[in-house]
């Protein structure tokens, strides 16, 4: 019975993950560990070496299209 039961679980796991059967439970299980597992071992810290910067329309008419 253990066996049949284990099997039955690990079909419906095979199903879910191959999207063959979509589990929505699942899918969000899956979701909150992967960001708790990214969370968990992100530093604390910013990076100083990433810039985010916007290009404006002033900036585009003050220096023309692209290639700057």
């Amino acid at each position: 019975m253990r066996f049949a039961i284990s099997g039955i679980v690990f079909l419906v796991f095979v199903l879910s993950a191959t999207d063959y059967l979509p589990i929505r439970l699942l899918k969000q299980i899956e979701l909150f560990s992967y960001d708790a597992r990214i969370l968990a071992t992100l530093p604390s810290t910013r990076d100083d070496r990433v810039v985010i910067i916007d290009i404006d329309e002033k900036s585009i008419d003050a220096e023309g299209q692209w290639q700057w």
